[in-house]
């Protein structure tokens, strides 16, 4: 999203001499309450004020063509992440470049003991801070991972930090390549250091090519094949940038507690929560590598069976080493016969689908799981999503996580910085998932779909949904059904069966479980409409999601109801149905909040229930 886009000269006139006495700062607020975008700080607003104007007179002055166009405050996608300020254009060789600028107001700084942070007073108080240039870097990788034009068209992106009022006498620490090793590629300029950043951004934008950061801001969102790549790389232990600022806070805060827990003997609990798409997986799989290259006994444990398989399929396609595989990413049921502190650091993944008991292959009725966690590991990492808790068997909440912890006096550790909020699977952004929340009732601060870059559609039949699907499939997208619970599994033992019957002669069935690969990339069940149970964890391109009749709308009372006697009988696993009311309706409301956060690029939903849909379809059409 562009909130300020100008050539050199206007930057400058809106810096120097701004017209009707509306200063840089004022055209920017504008934009951003004109787009129903949060308020700034007062705090916010006067950086931008001490920000702007000097690197608007440091280009002017030194030779800059003044038609070459800048941009403030740019929007990556639909996330919160919003870049300083950004210029671009050709080089000599007629390259697109785009050089993104990260400005602080910083005037003194001190080491921190988290990897990739300074410590200094960055506004709200003295803190550690992620290191500027990381943060540029950072910001520069999510466009080059995610947006189409810029990949495709091999647009550089080159980053840098300058900090204006910090003097050169601090370059020893915020420029120590030893420890800030990414300097060399993201420079850090300082005070005495301006006619370096003029030179760095002369290099690379010479001749005004305009069409750039439109071309950008038009092109569709979508993670570019290289994704992959860089998951292995975060798994074996290479920096992994794609990330925002929190889940940059909470790898390197997890690091530094694991080696203190190591020197200090003490034992320690640590909470990371975060929404579907929010990074946790990502954040986990940084802790794994970090933690594994510093030679610390650590795995990877989760009981969802399908992101783990996901996570050992791109390592084996990596030829990474099965029996090395074994020792990283395990079961729970392995910690029932583990020792005293065995391990280093356990990083538990979906941490709200941990059971507590499991009986069967060597593991006795009375063995407690999560209490064999806590005993086995010197360090032991949850990250959780309460909004996920789908069954009555999803025993691990953050209030059993303090119970647990306080019983093994363990340091818990658990703060608002360490809370992963940015959406990084849906391009639809953090309004996208308001409008999901808003469906099934969660409180949420939904208020508009506009400007959002994401394909939502309520349809008004099963048909029309069923020809959508087959016309994505068969033009080489993947798209898959998915439903709530409320169909009888007729065709698990009679494959003659059906367990969706609509008018029209449609006839569905629910997914086949496979036991060595995650059953939606299966092709032979590309027609198969999928469950919870199989897709937690998990991501399509487009999701088809069919609302059933545990979820309808009064038109009435005008709200939102819930009715656990539609969950199938089938459905043995989630206990929906023997559940008291209010806990049945939190597992309805988190089942689809689960199912409408699976689909990367769009989401197409039928509600079965008239009302509710015609209901739908109202509130995306006053909404877009």
């Amino acid at each position: 999203m562009i909130l300020y886009q100008e050539n050199l000269d206007k930057f400058y006139s809106d810096c120097f001499n701004p017209k009707n006495g509306k200063h840089i700062s004022d055209l920017i607020l504008f934009e951003m309450l004109k787009r129903n975008l949060p308020s700034v700080s007062h705090s916010e607003k006067a950086s931008w004020e001490a920000s702007l104007p000097p690197i608007a007179e440091l280009l002017k002055t030194n030779d800059i063509d003044g038609d070459i166009d800048v941009a403030i405050e740019y929007k990556i996608i639909d996330t919160k992440q919003r870049i300083d300020f950004l210029i671009y254009g050709l080089d000599e060789k007629n390259q697109k470049n785009l050089v993104l600028v990260e400005l602080k107001q910083w005037s003194d700084c001190k080491r921190s003991s988290l990897q990739n942070y300074i410590r200094t007073n960055g506004g709200n108080g003295v803190d550690d801070y992620w290191h500027p240039s990381y943060q540029a870097f950072n910001y520069g990788n999510i466009i080059s991972s995610f947006n189409e034009y810029v990949y495709k068209n091999n647009v550089h992106i080159k980053t840098c930090s300058y900090l204006g009022n910090m003097k050169k006498g601090f370059s020893t620490i915020i420029k120590d390549i030893n420890e800030y090793p990414l300097i060399t590629e993201s420079p850090c300029y300082l005070e005495d250091d301006e006619k370096k950043l003029v030179e760095f951004i002369k290099k690379y934008v010479k001749k005004p090519c305009k069409e750039i950061l439109y071309e950008i801001e038009g092109s569709r969102v979508r993670p570019s094949e290289n994704f992959a790549n860089m998951l292995y790389n975060a798994i074996t232990g290479e920096p992994f940038f794609s990330y925002d600022e929190n889940q940059a806070y909470s790898v390197s805060k997890i690091i530094n507690e694991v080696e203190d827990a190591l020197n200090s003997g003490r034992k320690k609990t640590i909470i990371i929560k975060g929404g579907p798409g929010s990074g946790k997986s990502v954040v986990a799989m940084n802790i794994l590598g970090q933690l594994v290259k510093r030679k610390i006994n650590a795995c990877y444990v989760t009981s969802n069976f399908t992101p783990k398989t996901f996570l050992k399929d791109i390592l084996i396609a990596k030829d990474f080493k099965k029996s090395a595989i074994a020792e990283l990413f395990k079961g729970p049921k392995v910690f029932a016969s583990s020792g005293v502190n065995d391990f280093d650091c356990v990083i538990v993944d979906e941490a709200h689908r941990m059971y507590k008991r499991k009986f069967g292959l060597g593991v006795k009725k009375d063995v407690d799981l999560v209490d064999s966690l806590f005993r086995a590991s010197r360090v032991l990492v949850f990250l959780i999503d309460e909004d996920q808790i789908v069954t009555r068997n999803d025993f691990v909440t953050i209030e059993k996580i303090e119970e647990y912890s306080k019983a093994y006096k363990t340091e818990l550790i658990e703060n608002e910085k360490l809370e992963l909020t940015t959406q990084f699977r849906c391009i639809g952004g953090e309004q996208y998932i308001e409008f999901v929340n808003k469906i099934p009732g969660y409180k949420n601060s939904f208020y508009s779909l506009r400007g959002v870059k994401y394909k939502l559609k309520i349809v008004d039949t099963i048909d029309e949904l069923i020809k959508i699907r087959d016309k994505y499939n068969q033009n080489n997208h993947q798209m898959r059904l998915m439903a709530g619970y409320t169909k009888e599994w007729k065709s698990k033992d009679d494959i003659n069966k059906y367990d969706f019957i609509y008018p029209n002669g449609i006839k569905l069935k629910w997914n086949i479980k496979k036991t060595n690969m995650a059953a939606i990339n299966d092709s032979n069940q590309i027609n198969n409409v999928f469950c919870i149970h199989t897709l937690q964890g998990l991501e399509v391109e487009y999701a088809g999601v069919i609302i059933g009749e545990d979820l309808t709308y009064n038109e009435e009372k005008k709200c939102i109801e819930f009715h656990k006697e539609k969950i199938a009988k089938s459905d043995t696993i989630s206990g929906i149905r023997t559940a008291p009311y209010d806990e049945a309706r939190r597992m309805i409301q988190n089942t689809y909040k689960v199912l409408l956060t699976r689909g990367i690029k769009g989401t197409y939903i039928y509600a079965e229930d008239q009302s509710l849909r015609k209901y739908l379809k109202d509130l995306v059409e006053i909404c877009s």
